[in-house]
This record gives structure tokens, sequence and C-alpha cells, in this order.
């Protein structure tokens, strides 16, 4: 990489983007059956299941699918849940994010997105990485969307490519809907 005239953020020109996706494959689409969407990842994504603790003893089915590159990442987490159970606690489950990661939240908004509320957050101090990240409750599963990397500038614009790229697909959940280990814990609180 090369440092900008103007600053000492790295500039990926023309020629190492191309020499990167000739390495790591460039873009890679990703559908997931099981997780009822599609998104672009920057590589070929890794598919982990486990189950995370929730409220009351119980166990929810957690996937992770994540790509990483050198220092950055690029994540994907979903959770199902019974919703007649469980109420989610969107800031409560940033807080438990960072926590997860061995940082603290640096900032948390409220946005709209997919109909719904969800939250745009930075968590800062998880080693030398910042982690960018939007989280949102749709039906009975909670979506963690993550950009990691060591600026800020960089974790944003991996989030915002897994954003713009973030499609609900209509396949039903299934009675084994992957179930895969988190990076962190989530937040959840009884109904």
């Amino acid at each position: 990489m090369l440092a900008g005239e103007d600053d000492d953020e790295p500039v990926i020109t023309p020629e190492i983007a191309e020499e990167l996706d000739e390495i790591f494959g460039g873009p890679e689409p990703f559908t997931s059956a099981d997780g009822q969407f599609s998104v672009v990842f920057p590589s070929i994504p890794t598919v982990t299941t486990g189950e995370s603790p929730g409220p009351n003893g119980m166990t929810l089915p957690v996937t992770l699918v994540i790509t990483e590159l050198g220092d950055t990442a690029s994540a994907v987490t979903w959770i199902d849940f019974d919703p007649d159970e469980i109420v989610f606690d969107l800031d409560q489950t940033v807080e438990e994010v960072a926590t997860g990661v061995g940082g603290s939240v640096a900032r948390s908004e409220s946005v709209t997105w997919l109909d719904g509320d969800a939250r745009d957050f930075t968590i800062d101090g998880a080693g030398e990485y910042i982690l960018r990240g939007r989280t949102v409750v749709v039906g009975p599963r909670i979506y963690t969307l993550q950009g990691i990397a060591t600026t800020e500038t960089e974790a944003e614009s991996i989030l915002q490519g897994l954003i713009d790229s973030f499609v609900l697909n209509d396949e039903p959940v299934g009675d084994d809907a992957g179930a895969e280990a988190a990076q962190a814990v989530v937040g959840l609180g009884s109904r």
C-alpha cells in the first residue's frame, strides 16, 4: 500500500486492487438459505455455527459468516429466537458485542433499516482494531453486520459494502437453521 500525499491513510491503487483480486478472488457473492440473505464479501467466507447463551439458561443458535483479508475482516452473524419468549434490546446487544471483542462502544445510534429499528455502532479498543457494525431484528432473527479494520474509515467502508449488498431472501427458516459461533454474546432480555 502507498501512503497518501495528504494523510497517513493507505491508498490502494488500481494495480494493487487488481493484484489483491487475483490473490484473494475478488468480490464474492454469498447466499445463505438458512440465514435467508445474500451479501457480497470481499473473498470467499467461512461459515461456523454454535450456540450463544440466552436468558434463563437458554441457548440460541448463532451463525457467523466471515472473511479475513490481512488486517481486515467482514462478518455477518445471525441468531434465531422465539419472539414470544425473547425480546432483543439492541443497545444491550451493542454493549455485549463490545464486551465480546474486548472493546468499548465509542458510538451507537438508532437508524431504520430493513423496515425496522437498527443500531449503527463503533467499537474502539478491540486490540488494534476498530469495529463498525449494524444490528437489526427482523422477525424471529437478529442480524449483525461488521466491518473490522485498523482505521475507522476502512472499517466503515467494509461495513458500507456489506450494507449496500445485503438483501433478505424469501426462503423460510428451516428447523435446522444454522447456529454459528459468534465472537460476542448478544444482548437478550426475557419477555
